[in-house]
């Protein structure tokens, strides 16, 4: 009957939704009676799918096909829809990794002054008579001592050189892609 007595597809669901009971059932029945009869309005179509994840939107462009929902004489692009919204989640997912690396950045640079004490010490003789105190079990227990390993801060320096080099080369590589669209 709501959409019998509908004269659009906004007009059946409307009704549909009027009659109380189990309304969200009856407005779904409507609807798809509806939109075979009168199509869906773009603005109410565009409307709905701008509110589903880009895995349900992949779902109805599986159920509707390539082109789209059908809606006075137009069709909604239901793939355009999927690719943006796919391609938004990329972007807001680029700028939180973005924040975060240059907060993270932000940290390293305002450390590059005590890892080169660091860098300095370890390659000093006061590093090798501290390793040798410990060694002799000369320096209490107590204290945390993992800068005095043999491999420790060797280990993070190249770590950090590593690290150097790889942000060198994601640089390189955007200077290409600047350079080369």
């Amino acid at each position: 009957m709501a959409f019998l007595e509908s004269t659009d597809f906004e007009d059946a669901i409307r009704n549909a939704i009027s009659i109380g009971g189990d309304s969200d059932t009856l407005a779904a029945i409507t609807g798809g009676i509806a939109e075979a009869y009168y199509g869906i309005p773009r603005d109410l179509a565009e409307k709905a799918l701008g509110y589903l994840s880009s895995d349900l939107l992949e779902t109805v462009l599986a159920f509707y096909g390539e082109d789209g929902i059908a809606y006075k004489k137009q069709r909604v692009d239901i793939s355009r829809l999927t690719r943006i919204q796919r391609m938004e989640q990329i972007k807001k997912r680029a700028e939180k990794q973005a924040a975060y690396l240059a907060r993270t950045l932000d940290d390293f640079e305002a450390m590059e002054a005590e890892i080169a004490q660091l860098k300095e010490y370890y390659s000093s003789g006061l590093w090798m008579a501290d390793f040798s105190e410990d060694e002799a079990g000369r320096i209490p227990g107590c204290i945390s001592r993992g800068v005095l390993s043999e491999d420790g801060v060797y280990d993070l320096l190249a770590e950090l050189e590593s690290l150097r080099q790889r942000f060198e080369k994601l640089g390189k590589r955007n200077d290409k892609r600047r350079n080369n669209p």
